[in-house]
């Protein structure tokens, strides 16, 4: 199976080089890493728990650098067992252009061969495993060198010292209720529905006992429904 792609990453190749040279940065990048160790100058061991369509398995892992031509190109060569799942070994040969004073293109080309359960699953859902592997991993990547020149990492706010004034805004000053306004109408509604409440019940004759129970109760649901006005009119 030969997978290839290329990727524009922002920084100076030296820099970009660095980076896919240093274990602790590769530790952050590797999709689902658990662990990277330098074994030598140009050897690599590492752990790393990767889903491959339904089968999921603890992948150890051995990648030796071979080829090198800092900051240029090399070839990555490797091989991953993952118990019952199957094992994949393979070779991937990275080369990086310099495209401007702050992109790098990385092409890459990749050969591999897998065994065991992940050879039934088939070559669609390998290949598209491995691309949404690839995209992971350049996009931490680029998080880790410092993100796309000119743009800033939306999964990290800007938080102003306590006590300074929002950027770009004018002061705010909170809206606090006007109670020199006219007299309000809702007053008078209520009012006019007493009047009419209390017509009603006195031409029906009820009692004077029922009807101060009456009084209580409308009292309580008067001030039960202006609380709820109340908080509707402070959320708009």
């Amino acid at each position: 199976m030969k997978i290839s792609g290329e990727q524009r990453i922002a920084g100076d190749r030296q820099r970009v080089w660095d980076a896919l040279n240093d274990p602790a940065v590769l530790r952050q990048c590797i999709p689902g890493c658990q662990s990277l160790e330098q074994d030598g100058p140009d050897r690599f061991i590492g752990v790393a728990e990767i889903k491959i369509g339904p089968i999921g398995a603890r992948f150890n892992a051995v990648v030796e650098l071979q080829d090198k031509q800092p900051p240029e190109r090399y070839t990555l060569a490797g091989e991953g067992r993952g118990g019952m799942a199957g094992h994949a070994k393979g070779r991937a040969f990275v080369v990086l252009t310099q495209e401007s004073a702050e992109t790098t293109l990385l092409a890459y080309e990749v050969e591999a061969d897998v065994g065991g359960r992940l050879a039934q699953l088939g070559g669609p859902i390998i290949e598209a495993t491995a691309k949404r592997l690839a995209a992971d991993f350049f996009a931490k990547l680029e998080r880790q060198l410092g993100g796309p020149a000119g743009q800033v990492d939306a999964a990290t706010p800007t938080i102003a010292p306590a006590g300074s004034a929002p950027a770009n805004r004018p002061d705010v000053t909170p809206a606090t209720a006007d109670t020199t306004a006219g007299f309000p109408l809702g007053l008078v509604l209520v009012a006019l529905a007493a009047l009419l409440a209390g017509y009603g019940v006195g031409a029906a004759g009820v009692g004077m006992f029922w009807l101060v129970l009456v009084a209580i109760f409308g009292v309580v649901a008067l001030a039960a429904g202006w609380q709820a006005g109340r908080l509707a009119g402070t959320r708009r």
